[in-house]
């Protein structure tokens, strides 16, 4: 009896080890056409954002906001430089301005410049 509880405890412990190395976070872009895929999806979404907001439809740019910072989250290696990050940062700005603020005008003045930004990440000048 004591032998069989020493081996179903070894059990369980050998599977909850083996259960705890499977991975269970996704990857970011693994290679080089990757990372230009979701530098191309991030910039063109925040385009996309900006003009909904420059038509007035709030709604629909935050959806595009959201996706910039998911896509964002896949670029890896030089690309993702400071120049993303204040990118990010002013997407984060821009999605608290038109949640409490809601303020069309001012949203677009902080998300012009991320735009910019990802242009130029966009064309390689990181």
């Amino acid at each position: 009896m004591k032998n069989m509880s020493k081996t179903i405890c070894a059990a369980m412990v050998t599977g909850l080890l083996a259960i705890g190395t499977v991975p269970t976070t996704s990857f970011a872009a693994e290679n080089s056409a990757g990372v230009a895929e979701f530098i191309n999806k991030t910039a063109d979404s925040a385009k996309k954002a900006l003009e909904e907001l420059q038509g007035g439809r709030a709604d629909e740019a935050v959806v595009e906001l959201k996706n910039v910072r998911q896509y964002s989250k896949e670029i890896t290696g030089q690309a993702a430089s400071i120049k993303l990050q204040r990118a990010n940062q002013a997407v984060k700005e821009t999605m608290r301005i038109l949640s409490e603020e809601k303020d069309n005008k001012k949203a677009i003045e902080a998300l012009t410049p991320a735009v910019n930004s990802l242009k130029e990440i966009q064309e390689g000048k990181y």
